[in-house]
């Protein structure tokens, strides 16, 4: 049986950033002249060697700059893989955003859509793509700071503590004296 898969995903703009599925609006973007990292990972689930072309079709804004082989007309960068039964192949493209100057004029964030795509010799494919979205100013990322310790609790909730049994104490005695 010849059943393959392909997962496709963008590595997040931050320096060393992990590799996610997509990056929405409210997730870090990408500046004008960045690279961005993609990765592929094919994968044979199937019974039977598998022969694919690979092929990531970039989308507007983003221009090749490794991973591959390259069709500047149809923006295609492609690769071939010979799979056996469970085994997987890692890819990486790197792509690049384009000058400002290129990009939207009437938005300030535009969001684009990486589509990549496995098929073998009998026309059998399987499609996956990542979304990220492009600044059109410069994106200031800020580094998360680690906590280093969660903040001590000292006495002063203990008192909070003792609160509402008082309240409740204090609601019986008033009852009883019929105030």
């Amino acid at each position: 049986e010849i059943k393959f898969t392909i997962d496709k995903k963008v590595q997040k703009p931050t320096k060393g950033g992990e590799y996610v599925d997509n990056l929405s609006t409210t997730d870090e973007k990408f500046a004008p002249t960045q690279n961005v990292n993609f990765q592929l990972v094919v994968s044979n689930t199937g019974s039977k060697d598998v022969t694919l072309n690979v092929v990531d079709v970039l989308p507007s804004y983003l221009t090749y700059v490794s991973g591959g082989t390259y069709d500047a007309n149809s923006k295609q960068v492609s690769n071939q893989v010979t799979l056996k039964p469970g085994e997987n192949k890692t890819f990486t493209i790197t792509a690049k955003v384009v000058d400002a100057s290129q990009l939207p004029t009437a938005q300030s964030v535009a969001c684009v859509t990486n589509v990549a795509r496995a098929t073998n010799d009998s026309g059998i494919s399987a499609e996956d793509n990542a979304q990220l979205c492009i600044a059109r100013g410069t994106v200031a990322v800020q580094p998360q700071v680690p906590t280093k310790s969660i903040p001590n609790t000292g006495p002063e909730a203990l008192a909070l503590a003792i609160l509402p049994p008082l309240g409740a104490a204090g609601l019986y005695l008033r009852r009883k004296a019929g105030l």
